[in-house]
């Protein structure tokens, strides 16, 4: 198991940019100089280094002992084992203090909390998440969130127990797979009895590409002789390889029952030879471990470069000390000519970026008239298929089931298209545009160090526009069954072929309506998207821009403001900004250079 050995390592070098963080963030507090913009980045760098989660979905058909195995990891039986399917909502399982689970309704956002044992916590998420008590979801659940004092989840993993594939609600098979790209890795579990069946592999197929790394796993093996766990495992892996076209690799030989009861009584032994163990270790090896170490580089070199931002405002502060009233003057006057050029480069961004807006949402919007297309046609076809005729007894209501089935799964696959399709669309529009408002800020930084002669260090950190990191699952309220409208007194007297005619214009038009009211929610959800996503970074922009500008200023109005005062008061300034500048320079060379991150695990 290389990932656990590389562990430590890892997670001492995460540990040695957190002690760097803390002592800068406390050297930074209360200085003569304006740096609370770079403390407070420093203190975000923290947070997210420290409040960092990685999150694994939990795959599988109906049956092959999901809930035993999250158990097993948990070290208890928390999460039920159902007779019955699960409601088609995912229980997301974090770290926390206190065993508790946490519920909330759809119905006026009302929210019902457990805070008790093993036994009352594991009934009352039972109550919501079985299809026995919580037929197709009537209790109205939004999100099932259980917090847990567990190992695991200390150590940086959320687990996510999605609902099983394959099962009544087909459109929540497709939910799964539009909320597989928010995480960072999936299991896919399966079992002996059969090892892979033909939903199994049509899921896999549509998995393909969504997820950055997939683990399988083959429980119940405590049911195979030693002979036929070898058979099952090539099985599986042959199987996976030539239907879904995808290497089961890595894959993992358990018992996720016995696991659960060595782990209850404390039997490392059994815990090991139960296969629980070795998958124990390359979860948290890969999730803890590999993306751990890509975090802990990129906020390395973010922490670079706040260093390097807070250094130059030191040198600055210092400069303006030394420098002839007269020279200062005359330096604080060019560096005032030269934000001109920088309030023109930035309204050229702002209007390049409203344009930008305009553009992708007259995208979004002729997309939404070809699927508006491509929809009645997909529909007309479910018509289609439904045994009869217009006019004919209970063919309306056939129709309305068969819509009822198509809806949902469709609008679902369509949503998480077009969505990824746009979101990659605001990357690609944003990240040049963040470039460029990064280039504007480090010339203003640039300008300043060179007219007043001090010390200037480039950014190192690549700019990129980030989007939300936490995985959020949408349960989408399609609209799926046509308005009941009883025949007219026209429709009775009508010839047959005619009336055939008017029930078959009737559906046509409602299916149009079904359409247009599925598609615009559509349409709509992604505006907010795209919305919120140019209004965060108009802000971003503008905040980084104003604060830069307004420290940059500030940092020599001090300096001029101290200059009046007694000679022993300014040398007293000067020896604190040096000893600031040296301690900020100490912390940077701890630092170091950023670890390269280690390679994926195969």
């Amino acid at each position: 198991m290389q990932e656990s050995a590389r562990e430590p390592e890892r997670l001492e070098a995460g540990e040695g940019l957190r002690r760097v963080l803390v002592s800068a963030i406390a050297e930074l507090k209360g200085a003569l100089v304006p740096v609370e913009d770079e403390r407070e980045r420093l203190a975000t760098l923290l947070d997210r280094l420290e409040s960092e989660r990685f999150h694994l979905a939990v795959l599988g058909q109906f049956k092959r002992g999901k809930s035993t195995l999250l158990n097993a990891l948990l070290g208890e039986a928390v999460l039920p084992s159902a007779i019955l399917p699960v409601t088609a909502l995912p229980t997301v399982i974090e770290a926390g203090e206190r065993r508790a689970a946490r519920v909330r309704l759809e119905h006026d956002g009302r929210e019902e909390v457990a805070e008790s044992g093993e036994e009352g916590l594991t009934d009352f998420l039972d109550r919501y998440v079985n299809e026995s008590s919580n037929p197709e979801n009537r209790a109205g659940v939004k999100e099932i969130t259980v917090t847990l004092p567990a190992e695991i989840l200390r150590r940086g993993v959320v687990l996510i127990d999605t609902p099983g594939i394959g099962s009544v609600h087909q459109h929540n098979t497709v939910a799964t797979l539009n909320f597989l790209g928010e995480c960072d890795a999936a299991l896919f579990v399966t079992s002996p009895d059969p090892p892979l069946t033909e939903v199994e592999v049509g899921f896999l197929k549509e998995v393909k590409g969504k997820v950055p790394r997939l683990f399988f796993v083959l429980n119940k093996a405590d049911y195979l002789e030693e002979g036929e766990r070898e058979a099952a495992v090539a099985f599986l892996k042959e199987a996976v390889e030539r239907h879904a076209g995808l290497a089961a690799e890595p894959l993992f030989v358990v018992s996720a029952k016995r696991g659960l009861a060595a782990r209850e009584r404390g039997d490392a032994a059994a815990w090991e030879a139960s296969g629980m163990a070795a998958l124990e270790a390359a979860l948290v090896g890969f999730l803890a471990g590999e993306k751990r170490a890509v975090l802990a580089r990129a906020l390395t070199l973010r922490a670079r470069d706040c260093l390097a931002g807070a250094r130059m405002k030191v040198g600055l502060f210092a400069r303006s000390l030394r420098l002839p009233a007269e020279e200062l003057a005359q330096r604080r006057a060019r560096f005032e000519e030269r934000l001109a050029e920088a309030e023109r480069q930035r309204q050229g961004v702002l209007d390049r970026l409203a344009g930008e807006g305009k553009r992708i949402k007259e995208e979004l919007s002729e997309a939404a008239r070809e699927l508006r297309r491509a929809s009645v046609e997909r529909l007309d076809a479910v018509v289609g298929s439904v045994h009869g005729r217009p006019g004919d007894p209970g063919w309306e209501e056939a129709v309305n089931a068969a819509l009822a089935e198509a809806i949902p799964p469709y609008f679902e696959a369509r949503f998480g298209e077009v969505s990824e399709r746009f979101r990659r669309r605001i990357g690609e529009t944003l990240t040049p545009l963040q470039a460029e408002a990064d280039r504007l800020i480090e010339g203003l930084r640039r300008n300043a160090a060179d007219i007043f002669e001090i010390p200037f260090t480039a950014p190192e950190s690549e700019p990129v526009f980030e989007a939300h990191q936490r995985p959020y699952w949408v349960a989408h309220p399609w609209r799926d069954t046509l308005m009941a409208i009883p025949p007219t007194l026209l429709d009775l007297i009508l010839p047959v072929a005619l009336r055939r005619n008017r029930v078959r214009q009737r559906v046509r038009q409602q299916i149009e309506r079904l359409v247009a009211y599925n598609v615009e929610n559509l349409h709509w959800s992604i505006v907010q998207s795209i919305d919120t996503s140019f209004r965060r970074f108009a802000y971003d922009m503008e905040h980084t821009l104003t604060r830069t500008i307004e420290a940059t200023r500030e940092a020599i109005e001090i300096a001029a403001a101290r200059r009046t005062e007694a000679e022993q008061s300014v040398a007293a300034d000067l020896a604190e900004a040096e000893r600031l500048e040296a301690a900020l320079a100490a912390l940077a060379e701890r630092l170091g250079e950023p670890a390269a991150p280690p390679a994926a695990a195969g």
